[in-house]
């Protein structure tokens, strides 16, 4: 069973993940805090709360981040303005690590090419990227 001062250290833990400030906080010695929050993130029932509600954490993260990515992709493929779709693509591909600042400006630059390239395609046909695309279409 958990103390007051326990279940105290474990909010203040999941807050800030700094152990010796929750210690301090959740009313342990100054002088003491550094070592009274080691050895409560040793304590096997405290360890075990604290990564549990990490992890629960962590899942909600997981979601909202899926929710941020849809709702970016929906914007990329149906905003209104050209700007605020360039943009979102721009973020989508930022989240996803395939670009990063050193080399947006280009990414910017092909986007932009490649809207332009759809909006001269009249029928909205697909356009192949690549040789070997060209080669598939036309012989399928």
């Amino acid at each position: 069973m958990l103390t007051k001062r326990k279940e105290r250290f474990i909010n203040n833990y999941i807050l800030t993940l700094n152990a010796t400030k929750a210690a301090e906080v959740s009313g342990y010695s100054i002088k003491t805090a550094y070592s009274q929050g080691s050895r409560l993130l040793r304590n096997v029932e405290v360890k075990e709360i604290v990564t549990r509600r990490l992890n629960e954490i962590n899942e909600k993260k997981k979601i909202s981040r899926e929710t941020v990515l849809e709702g970016l992709w929906s914007i990329a493929l149906s905003g209104r303005r050209e700007a605020d779709r360039i943009a979102a693509y721009i973020t989508v591909a930022k989240i996803n690590k395939y670009i990063n600042d050193n080399n947006i400006q280009q990414v910017a630059v092909n986007i932009n090419d490649v809207i332009k390239d759809l909006r001269d395609n009249k029928d909205n046909e697909y356009i192949p990227i690549n040789q070997e695309e060209k080669q598939e279409i036309t012989t399928t």
